[in-house]
């Protein structure tokens, strides 16, 4: 690979939903979110079926048996409002909608945008996560760049990067 590969792309909100998305995947394991998931919202049913019993027997209602569903509603919700957030934040960003490109070749990876630019060796990336959107370079733990897929010429392209990332990382995983 003599000629490096050049990822080009426009940096967008969905682009920075994703790659937190994905993130977020990588922290917490799919079990641990199934599991956290069915215990909110079997809580938030227990509490509004205890809730109506004491209704029907004549009893005020606890302010728990309202929490819970409450809790439920905010975890069934919470997309939604992560992507209002993350669009309105997008907004007040100086890297909105730029044109970022990168060149990755054997040795180093560089970027560069109309605010700089900068390059860096393999050494510096502590672990790569290749997910169906996309590539992420982590340089520290919660520290990364994400590369969209569709920022690559070609799916072979991206094929390409991904082998040699797992040559030069140690920390190499893929994430469905």
């Amino acid at each position: 690979m003599e000629q490096p590969i050049v990822v080009k792309f426009r940096w967008s909100a969905e682009d920075l939903l994703q790659g937190y998305r994905c993130h977020q995947c990588l922290a917490c394991r799919r079990p641990f979110r199934i599991l956290f998931g069915a215990t909110i919202y079997g809580l938030a049913f227990l509490s509004v079926f205890a809730g109506i019993i004491s209704y029907w027997h004549g009893e005020l209602i606890p302010m728990l048996f309202i929490l819970f569903p409450g809790i439920a509603l905010c975890r069934l919700l919470w997309p939604f409002l992560q992507h209002w957030l993350v669009r309105r934040q997008f907004a007040k960003r100086p890297d909105q909608d730029m044109e970022i490109e990168w060149q990755i070749m054997p040795n180093n990876l560089s970027v560069k945008d109309r605010h700089g630019h900068g390059e860096f060796c393999w050494d510096a990336i502590v672990q790569v996560v290749r997910t169906p959107s996309g590539l992420m370079l982590y340089k520290l733990e919660n520290m990364f760049h994400y590369l969209p897929r569709r920022g690559f010429a070609s799916d072979a392209e991206f094929e390409q990067i991904t082998e040699l990332a797992k040559s030069k990382v140690r920390k190499f995983r893929f994430v469905t």
